[in-house]
C-alpha cells in the first residue's frame, strides 16, 4: 500500500527560529554550535511538520506516538506490562493500525523496563549501522 502523508506546511519561521521573549525563555535546554536551545511549548498544528522531519519517533503511548504513524512516519513505541491500551493487543511487535510504520517494545513483566530499553537501544544500533 502506498501511503502518502498528506500536504504539510513546514513550521512558521517566527515559531521556528526567532529567540523566545526574556520573560518565556525559561531554562536553556541546550547549546549547538554557539546557539542557545531555550524549552518553550509547541504548538500543537506544528507537531505533524516536526514528526515529518524525523527520520524515527521514539515515543510511549502518547499522541505523537499516533500521529506519527497516521502520518506513515516510521515510530517505535515503549509499552508498559500492566494497562496497556487495548489499541496494542496482545503479543504483537507490530500494530495492525500502521502496517508497517511502529514498532512495538513491550515489558515482559511489570517495573522491567530493562529488557524492552536493551531490545529497542539493539534495533537503533542495526537501524544506524544500515543492516
Amino acid at each position: 500500500m502506498n501511503r502518502q502523508p498528506p500536504s504539510i506546511r513546514p513550521p512558521r519561521r517566527e515559531q521556528r527560529f526567532a529567540p523566545p521573549a526574556a520573560s518565556t525563555r525559561g531554562e536553556p535546554f541546550s547549546t549547538i554550535d554557539g546557539q542557545t536551545l531555550w524549552m518553550r511549548p509547541v504548538r500543537p498544528d506544528d507537531v505533524d511538520a516536526i514528526i515529518m522531519q524525523l527520520d524515527l519517533v521514539i515515543s510511549v503511548d502518547t499522541a505523537v506516538a499516533h500521529l506519527a504513524g497516521a502520518l506513515g512516519r516510521p515510530c517505535w513505541v515503549l509499552l508498559p506490562y500492566l494497562k496497556t491500551d487495548w489499541r496494542w493487543l496482545g503479543e504483537r511487535d507490530d500494530s495492525p493500525w500502521y502496517p508497517g510504520v511502529l514498532r512495538l517494545f513491550r515489558q515482559p513483566s511489570a517495573g522491567d523496563w530493562l529488557t524492552p530499553i536493551q531490545a529497542l537501544r539493539a534495533a537503533l544500533a542495526e537501524r544506524l549501522s544500515g543492516a
